[in-house]
């Protein structure tokens, strides 16, 4: 069982649909305070999460690869680095919950987790981790094809919610007429998105109406 996380610290309340963060408490929250510690302190506290996440039972051969490729090219005087790219590692839930590690220390451009395997849950876990951090503001998730319902309505949320995203590409994924307006929802509602990048989503009819006229 995981250790509760510091985004546990935000109440939520159930109701028949989803889990909504309380809408008073999400306006007073200040996103910038969410990253732990300071800048003098970032470093030491990077190769001790870096320890862990490597070290995870959880690990395999492409996510340690990559965290190790990640920890080598950080840069600490900058508001946020280049890039973390993750493209091709295996993601489970469990890999999701353990990238908190960086998240909570390091802020990106862009977040490339294209062909990672997402599925529900763990895109779950990521995109409220992306949501509570601000982490990135270009996110790649192209060529998932395992995301349903439940990963789509916490994207929209994130979609929604997250002040920094500008730029969400989501290449060759399946969203059929009943996912796309999961997504769409929060295009409605408005948010801080720029570029919505759906290629290859053989998108046709009913999809296609839907997203045209958000």
């Amino acid at each position: 069982m995981h250790k509760p996380s510091a985004r546990a610290t935000l109440k939520r309340k159930t109701n028949e649909d989803e889990h909504e963060i309380n809408r008073s408490e999400l306006e007073e929250h200040d996103y910038s305070t969410n990253r732990v510690g300071t800048v003098e302190n970032y470093e030491r506290d990077w190769v001790i999460a870096s320890d862990t996440l490597l070290n995870s039972r959880e690990n395999t051969t492409d996510f340690r690869d990559s965290c190790l490729g990640a920890s080598l090219k950080i840069n600490f005087d900058l508001d946020r680095n280049e890039i973390l790219d993750l493209k091709g590692s295996y993601l489970t839930v469990a890999h999701c919950e353990a990238l908190e590690e960086i998240f909570k220390r390091v802020q990106f451009v862009v977040l490339n987790v294209g062909s990672t395997c997402l599925d529900d849950e763990a895109a779950t876990s990521l995109f409220d981790m992306l949501e509570y951090y601000e982490s990135a503001t270009h996110l790649v998730l192209s060529d998932n094809h395992l995301i349903d319902s439940r990963g789509w309505q916490a994207c929209s949320r994130m979609i929604k919610r997250m002040r920094c995203l500008e730029i969400l590409e989501a290449r060759s994924v399946s969203l059929n007429d009943q996912l796309m307006p999961l997504l769409t929802r929060s295009l409605r509602v408005g948010s801080q998105l720029q570029v919505l990048k759906l290629e290859n989503c053989h998108l046709t009819g009913r999809p296609f109406l839907i997203l045209g006229n958000f």
